[in-house]
């Protein structure tokens, strides 16, 4: 019988752990192993154990496997397809929402789908997804403003003939933090290990929570800042749990219906690869401004 995927991580953890011990007792002075000591050794070979295991699941065929894939999946529960997760570590920088190619996305998706099924829309809930909403356009206006004085100044210098400026590049990036309060320390701080570190590390910010423009007018056109129209699109605040593909006023059950949802929501909620549960544990958000400086030398010799 077919070991499955799960199965074949525990054993090389067995095999990391011997390794690791065997190395410290060589050593003058060993020191405790930890699961993390084990973990970290693991992601290395994590990736290949992947795509070896959906191979072996049927040979010359990319199609069974992957519908043999996904049907062990889905055989997994909450708790064994985080351990999945969780074992790759720092080997998820690769992974990206919509990647279909990659195996590991089948794992994160199908996760987000089972948390986002068992949601629920209360108060408090509701009241917590506004905040995150009304905070991301908050960053993102005042991250705008600054820009524009940024783009203000290099037009200034460009008009007295600036001997480096050709040219400007800004770019906005907000980053939000799910952060655990410590009840003994008084304050808050990142979850260190576990879940919540790994989705904080692959937070897919290239794509969602990012915005490059060339004006301020520009920015708040593309990404509706007039708030004429609202870019819950994609079920948001529908207690059935469908997809949405008209206006959400016309959908009774939809708790935003008179709600303006910015679309940097709507790429968090939508487009990451976070669930309902994971957004409501953001608890602060970082503002960045990049510039880029641009000059550009004579484009050909003697010319």
């Amino acid at each position: 019988m077919q070991k499955r995927f799960l199965d074949k991580i525990k054993d090389l953890y067995k095999i990391k752990y011997a390794e690791i011990t065997e190395e410290e007792k060589s050593k003058e002075k060993p020191r405790r192993i930890t699961k993390n000591d084990v973990k970290r050794r693991m992601s290395r070979q994590m990736p290949e154990l992947l795509e070896d295991h959906v191979k072996s699941l049927a040979p010359k065929d990319k199609l069974k496997q992957f519908d043999k894939w996904f049907k062990e999946i889905k055989s997994y529960s909450l708790k064994e397809l985080e351990a999945i997760i969780i074992a790759f570590c720092t080997k998820l920088h690769t992974i990206k929402a919509y990647d279909f190619e990659n195996n590991l996305y089948s794992v994160f998706r199908t996760r987000k789908w089972r948390l986002n099924a068992k949601f629920k829309y209360t108060k408090q809930n509701i009241e917590k997804l506004l905040w995150v909403n009304k905070k991301l356009m908050e960053c993102f206006e005042k991250s705008a403003g600054e820009a524009e004085k940024i783009r203000k100044q290099f037009k200034r210098r460009k008009k007295k003939k600036d001997l480096f400026l050709d040219d400007i590049e800004t770019e906005i990036k907000i980053t939000p933090f799910l952060l655990k309060y410590d009840k003994k320390g008084k304050y808050w701080q990142e979850y260190d290990s576990g879940i919540y570190a790994v989705l904080q590390f692959v937070i897919d910010d290239e794509i969602s929570l990012r915005q490059k423009y060339s004006s301020l007018k520009k920015y708040r056109e593309s990404l509706h800042g007039s708030k004429e129209d609202s870019w819950n699109v994609e079920g948001l605040g529908s207690r059935s749990g469908k997809r949405l593909d008209c206006d959400p006023k016309n959908i009774k059950d939809n708790v935003f219906a008179n709600d303006y949802i910015c679309y940097a929501m709507h790429e968090l909620y939508d487009h990451s690869l976070w669930s309902l549960q994971d957004i409501i544990k953001i608890e602060e958000f970082w503002a960045e401004v990049k510039v880029r400086y641009q000059h550009f030398s004579e484009k050909k010799y003697g010319i």
